[in-house]
């Protein structure tokens, strides 16, 4: 199996493209499926765009739309998480999974499949305390508040995961906390320099996706988040990192104050999230030195992890100032060493994780990566740097044969059996301990066998439930010349109920609670109720929006 992986697209699916095909023609061969690790950025339309959590100089149509209009068709599969700047309306409407456009696979808040012999799992948003005890409570359309909070991952989606028997690559947009101490951790901080407060007091990252990290235990992990390239590997055999306590930083070689570039600029050195509006107005006194800082330092002046960044057109960026021990260019990639070394895996568990993270799409940063997967799920995988295919084989891109795409049996036990836990408001009730929820999950997995799967492999796959559906209409072709587009004479899109989520929650049986009205209990459809949509197909009687 050949797996490209991307860090933060922000909308420029279509540059992510070209390089992917431009390295399968390089090495002859071609990739079976994309892997992109959030801030997709979903924009169906204009109207999406309120629903993007970004300052209003920012909001860009990107290149999605193309795809979701079926103007473009992607590739080759591509798997997406969620991150903190999306289209959070349109991601919300397919809260389990689904099709964002044909042949681009949301896993949902959280999510398992099988692409080929692979189990791929993720999780989308970011860590956030004030709410990662609460239920999912936000309604469109999203205020101030809401448009920040949607994002952020809650308990009830880790504890899901944390179920999983295994899986084999793992995809987060936050990185699991302290990771950064597995790898070199003195060339990320000269990288970025204003991560260093966060490294001494081991804040940085995600407590919940660590304990997800120790729990799964993957092949692979990657994440996006803080724009920045960096390796590192985890070792699951090591007593330190049996429990959720950051492993301790030594106070020789790592910094116990900030340097004085990170210092000088507020801005620089929280990866908190910022309010909607420009950075100038959260932070006027240290606009004249934001201005400095970035001409004097390698790092980018508005390079938060979880702020307000220009999106700004690639070559509009200067690459970053690389360390001492670098060798090279643009998305530089590791040797074969760095990459895996290679990971094994056994049926049984891994001895370690390959952690990788990967930077936005623009120049001078390290944003793909590719990995040729071998071995076998009986047998344990093993994770190389990918290679040219042997002399004599024809690359033919227009004979590409897309892996086998099904859900993973284990996960929709577990999301039928852990779904009476699912809260639409703000309290999230209490998940019983894992012990208590086996049975269920066991009764879960038969009644799927006997009811809806069936016990061979074609029954569990995605395309037989859920077909692409157009919910909101594209852009008019208007919309697209003009110049300026005043979004306020634009209003934000309606919560749709989407006929993907609807053919889900009927297969697995389970009500339908998402957008559906508040008024009256949910009501459990059956999968003989689902419309049969082709792919590209909108119904209109099938997608209206909920009262």
């Amino acid at each position: 199996m050949r797996v490209a992986v991307q860090g933060c697209s922000h909308g420029e699916l279509d540059h992510i493209y070209d390089r992917v095909l431009a390295r399968e023609r390089d090495e002859n061969q071609c990739f079976d499926v994309l892997l992109l690790c959030g801030d997709f950025q979903a924009i169906r339309n204009h109207a999406d765009l309120h629903s993007l959590a970004v300052p209003d100089k920012y909001r860009q149509l990107g290149s999605f739309w193309k795809y979701y209009a079926g103007i473009k068709r992607a590739p080759l599969l591509t798997i997406v998480i969620g991150g903190n700047h999306e289209a959070s309306n349109y991601m919300f409407e397919l809260y389990y999974g689904g099709w964002l456009a044909p042949n681009i696979y949301f896993l949902g808040e959280a999510g398992c499949v099988e692409v080929g012999d692979l189990v791929i799992s993720g999780i989308s948003g970011i860590y956030k305390r004030h709410d990662y005890q609460r239920g999912r409570y936000e309604r469109q359309p999203y205020d101030k508040s809401d448009l920040r909070s949607i994002y952020h991952t809650r308990i009830y989606d880790v504890e899901r995961l944390k179920l999983l028997p295994k899986t084999d690559i793992h995809m987060s947009h936050d990185w699991p906390n302290t990771i950064e101490l597995h790898g070199d951790t003195q060339a990320l901080i000269k990288k970025k320099p204003f991560f260093a407060d966060e490294i001494r007091t081991h804040t940085l990252g995600s407590p919940p996706l660590l304990e997800l990290l120790q729990t799964l235990k993957p092949l692979l992990w990657c994440s996006a988040h803080l724009h920045v390239r960096f390796d590192a590997t985890f070792s699951h055999r090591s007593s330190s990192n049996q429990t959720s306590a950051p492993v301790s930083l030594p106070v020789q070689g790592h910094p116990t104050r900030l340097s004085a570039a990170a210092a000088a600029d507020p801005n620089q050195i929280t990866i908190d999230d910022l309010d909607d509006s420009d950075e100038e107005t959260l932070n006027p006194s240290a606009s004249s030195s934001s201005a400095e800082v970035a001409r004097n330092t390698s790092a980018p002046a508005h390079d938060f992890g979880d702020g307000e960044e220009p999106l700004a057109p690639r070559e509009e960026v200067a690459a970053p100032t690389p360390p001492v021990d670098a060798t090279a260019t643009n998305n530089r990639e590791p040797s074969r060493q760095e990459v895996a070394g290679p990971v094994k895996s056994a049926a049984t568990g891994r001895d370690s994780t390959q952690f990788l993270a990967l930077g936005k799409c623009v120049k001078g940063q390290g944003y793909l990566e590719f990995f040729d997967v071998g071995g076998s799920s009986e047998q344990g995988f093993t994770l190389t740097r990918s290679s040219r295919a042997e002399p004599g084989t024809v690359y033919d891109p227009r004979r590409r044969q897309a892996p086998a795409l099904r859900y993973h049996l284990p996960w929709l036990a577990i999301v039928r059996a852990l779904h009476p836990w699912l809260s639409l408001r703000a309290p999230q009730t209490q998940i019983p301990p894992e012990h208590e929820l086996a049975t269920r999950i066991d009764d879960a997995r038969k009644w799927l066998l006997e009811k809806a799967a069936g016990a061979e492999p074609s029954g569990l796959e995605i395309a037989r439930i859920q077909r692409f559906v157009q919910t909101a209409s594209p852009p008019p072709p208007e919309s697209l010349t003009m110049k300026k587009l005043d979004l306020r004479r634009i209003p934000p899109t309606p919560p749709y109920i989407n006929p993907q989520t609807a053919a889900f929650c009927a297969f697995i049986g389970i009500d339908m609670r998402i957008n559906t009205p508040a008024q009256g209990p949910p009501r459990l459809l059956d999968i003989s109720e689902i419309p049969d949509f082709s792919a590209g197909q909108r119904s209109s009687s099938a997608t209206q929006p909920s009262a």
